[in-house]
């Protein structure tokens, strides 16, 4: 595994403003008591990290129980919406939508300049270095802004790109970018990526089992995530 530091001068409010992320929170607080309502939406589960019964429960927040596994030490939810209850929830709240329409398109530029820029080099030389094939694909997942193609396709590299399941799926948006919204899971791919996605699922186990069937012999799964201790859960929200 390769670890990778970038520093680009980031400053958190230019990504995540502060009345922005209120509202947004507000709508996910909100909106959380009215789609995870019913018990057949929710499901026990074993430690997502090493797949341990034994558990103990250190908090509880927003009306959802935290646990602490008594192998590895991670916190976890449990009960959690199924799959089909976060697919759902994703597709049809007015949290996921603020996201969308204010949240990434307020700060496109900034995200552009510090995220997708930085992701799109690193991605770049990776699969230059690492990679044999002469013919190269690469599919993102979940993709938030378009933007991230135009920075793929500046490497001249891939000689097709790929989104799969986009946030928003503006398909002449993409056909101008000479981009594929694929309407089912691609394979056989050289570079596949997920930014901030890995957090947001029911198993990230089988997520990333998935993701695996995505890829080629020697292709590379590229992805970020965000994760917090239990004290971050608490005390910020």
């Amino acid at each position: 595994m390769r670890h990778v530091a970038v520093s680009s001068g980031l400053q958190e409010s230019e990504i995540r403003p502060s009345t922005l992320m209120s509202e947004f929170k507000r709508l996910s607080i909100e909106e959380s008591k009215t789609y995870f309502l019913d018990p057949g939406e929710v499901e026990e589960i074993d430690c997502p990290a090493c797949g341990s019964r034994l558990n103990s429960k250190v908090f509880e927040k927003h009306g959802f129980s935290y646990l602490l596994c008594a192998d590895c030490k991670s916190i976890y939810v449990s009960p959690r919406p199924t799959d089909e209850a976060l697919a759902h929830y994703y597709s049809e709240s007015k949290a996921s939508r603020y996201r969308v329409d204010h949240l990434a398109r307020n700060t496109a530029q900034a995200r552009h300049r510090h995220q997708i820029a930085a992701n799109a080099n690193w991605m770049g030389r990776i699969v230059d270095e690492s990679t044999q094939s002469t013919s190269k694909s690469y599919t993102d997942i979940g993709t938030t802004l378009p933007q991230l193609f135009e920075e793929m396709a500046s490497f001249d590299l891939f000689d097709a790109l790929t989104t799969f399941e986009p946030v928003s799926p503006l398909d002449s948006v993409y056909s101008d970018l000479k981009v594929n919204v694929a309407e089912s899971r691609p394979s056989e791919q050289t570079a596949v990526s997920s930014f901030e996605k890995l957090e947001h699922q029911f198993s990230p186990y089988d997520y990333l089992v998935s993701v695996k069937d995505m890829l080629s012999d020697e292709g590379i799964f590229f992805f970020t995530t965000r994760t917090v201790s239990g004290f971050d859960l608490q005390v910020l929200g």
